[in-house]
């Protein structure tokens, strides 16, 4: 294929088959098209525009926003100029998504600002309102900008209004600057938002000039960093302007380690009106102290985020001091000691990320809220387990202890939360029950196995209903037989099954499929305990109706599956299917075992080869 030219795919063979089939894709409706064209992913866009005339027409049509990937801007792929003059002819909002490898990423970075510099004036470079450029691995920055980067940014794309960089090296600030040749020639007039993430700068005097040249921007209100050299910099020579500031910490160090660098930056911000802290170092746990420095740096904070920060008592009664604080967001609330219920609260929103213990539903002042998120319920108190190990070796038929949610307090969480307008899960159609309270600390090891939930499960089935649960995440439990039962509901459509770090008794499988009729997905990530396999198979030969069991690897092993589908034959089908799970790196040294719990470690995600054996009833096999 010369370059400049594209793949016809509305052609057909001899018989016409092919054009048939194309004339009726294209004759898709503009919201049928719409939908699924926002479902691909950027690489098959970019392919689809590069072998696909047809197909692009419509992209182009129908589609709000394009972006294009552009890697490799090689001779063979002059289309996609092409494609971005026929978006600009639009005169819409043009989001330019740019990727490249280190190997190429310096010509490709100078040849996109030439060619958006070529048709600035009417063409696609004054179309583009947001730029991502993307190069280099998170430690290792592989874009390098300094003079080779030239025309301008400003020049090339004048009514720029977002500009991410990822993984970029500055060794001249001259990309971000203000004025042109002449300094009454002003540049990125417009750009209102600024990403530098995993930046870096060649020297202190490069840190400092690109800091001023971002500070001359007169209309930048909105920075997202990462915490390195040169977001310091950039916090100060903007200062006052900030409005919208998102931190992401990132290094070997806990966030609570480098707080004071943290706060001093933040300090130099005071009119914020919406801040955003996280870290890639697990849960942080938030001092009150440290809440009190961002109430006093940030008087006029109305949205305050810390999706991965866990917060106490007293953190709780700094927040709800904060007179113009509106929206919160928190990773985990610590097990409260003393009711907020009716506490003067001004927030619009809250949103928790992890699981709630029960009876602090009740201490928080939810009423004056009118909307929450809440991702589900831990049913025990990980804090006072700490304190009695032995306490969580019990079953709730024998009483109970103390840091176990009674049936009477969860039945109090459940009232209230049901009784609230507002209540939305974090993830939609999606409830969590877990073990302990402040789960956010899953990368330890240590797990807390509750025994004897049955009645407990049984209390959070209105809630189900209530929240339209169609998955149910189970962590930390023991399940057999009577907990399946419990959480069994014709009115709760439980559609997925969530297994993670529990104990399965093997009579769990034995009331599955009859406690649950609408389930048609479980997800195992432990072995069962006792004879399982012996279960499981009774189960796969005896189903009345379809169901798709999925193990981990530490759920069943190949030579299992091997053995499971020699004895079941036609009634199952094996399939080996990847599904991302998130994984501790390391547990440091003198945290092993219980006291893990409260210090974290480092997480990442990791690719597993599960197993999926999809039921058949017999009368189908």
């Amino acid at each position: 294929m010369q370059p400049g030219t594209y793949a016809r795919c509305d052609g057909g063979d001899a018989n016409g088959q092919a054009a048939e089939t194309s004339s009726l894709f294209f004759g898709l409706p503009s919201l049928v098209f719409s939908c699924l064209w926002e479902h691909c992913t950027v690489s098959a866009r970019s392919a689809i525009f590069a072998t696909c005339k047809g197909a692009r027409e419509l992209a182009l049509q129908h589609s709000p926003q394009l972006t294009s990937q552009l890697a490799r801007l090689e001779e063979g792929h002059e289309h996609s100029w092409h494609i971005l003059q026929q978006a600009g002819a639009r005169h819409e909002p043009l989001v330019l998504n740019w990727r490249t490898s280190p190997a190429c990423c310096v010509i490709d970075l100078k040849r996109t600002l030439q060619q958006g510099l070529v048709h600035g004036g009417l063409g696609w470079g004054l179309s583009v309102s947001e730029l991502v450029m993307k190069c280099g691995h998170l430690s290792r920055p592989g874009l390098i900008i300094g003079h080779a980067a030239q025309p301008l940014l400003g020049l090339s794309f004048p009514n720029l209004k977002r500009l991410e960089l990822h993984g970029c090296h500055f060794t001249s600030p001259d990309l971000l600057r203000a004025t042109g040749k002449s300094s009454v020639e002003s540049l990125l007039q417009r750009l209102t938002h600024i990403s530098l993430l995993h930046c870096s700068c060649s020297s202190e005097e490069v840190t400092e000039q690109l800091s001023q040249a971002l500070g001359q921007l007169p209309g930048l209100c909105s920075v997202h960093v990462t915490s390195t050299g040169i977001s310091s910099g950039v916090l100060q020579a903007c200062g006052s302007r900030i409005t919208t500031l998102t931190y992401q910490h990132t290094g070997p160090r806990h966030m609570s380690d480098d707080w004071d660098q943290l706060a001093a930056g933040i300090s130099c911000t005071p009119n914020l009106l919406s801040l955003t802290l996280s870290t890639d170092k697990g849960a942080h746990a938030a001092s009150s102290a440290q809440l009190q420095q961002l109430a006093q740096a940030c008087p006029q904070l109305q949205t305050l985020s810390l999706p991965c920060s866990t917060i106490n008592q007293a953190g709780l009664d700094v927040l709800l001091a904060m007179q113009q604080l509106q929206q919160v967001e928190l990773g985990a609330i610590k097990p409260l000691q003393a009711s907020r219920a009716h506490a003067p609260c001004r927030w619009q929103r809250l949103v928790v990320r992890e699981p709630v213990y029960a009876p602090c539903i009740t201490l928080l002042p939810l009423a004056a809220i009118p909307s929450i998120s809440l991702p589900g319920l831990a049913l025990a108190d990980l804090h006072a387990i700490e304190a009695d190990p032995s306490s969580w070796l019990f079953r709730l038929s024998s009483g109970g202890v103390g840091s176990l949610s009674s049936a009477e307090a969860l039945r109090e969480a459940v009232h209230c939360l049901l009784a609230h307008p507002g209540l939305r899960p974090t993830q939609p159609g999606q409830l969590h029950v877990h073990s302990a309270a402040c789960s956010s600390q899953r990368a330890s090891p240590f797990k807390l196995p509750l025994s004897g939930v049955g009645p407990l499960l049984a209390e959070m089935r209105p809630l189900m209903v209530r929240l339209g649960t169609q998955r149910l995440v189970l962590d930390g439990l023991v399940l057999a037989g009577d907990e399946v039962a419990a959480l069994g509901c014709a009115d709760a459509r439980l559609s997925h099954l969530d297994v993670r770090e529990c104990a399965i008794l093997p009579d769990f499988w034995e009331k599955l499929l009859t406690a649950m009729p609408h389930v048609a997905r479980v997800h195992v990530a432990k072995r069962a305990r006792g004879d399982h396999m012996a279960r499981l198979q009774h189960l796969c030969v005896t189903a009345t109706r379809s169901v798709t069991l999925v193990f981990g690897p530490r759920a069943l092993s190949a030579e299992e599956a091997a053995q499971l589908g020699a004895a079941c034959g036609p009634s199952i089908h094996r399939e080996q299917v990847v599904v991302m799970t998130e994984e501790p790196l390391v547990v440091p040294a003198g945290r092993q075992g219980l006291g893990a719990a409260s210090h974290p470690g480092c997480t990442h995600a990791v690719a597993q080869v599960h197993t999926a054996i999809h039921v058949r009833p017999a009368a189908v096999a």
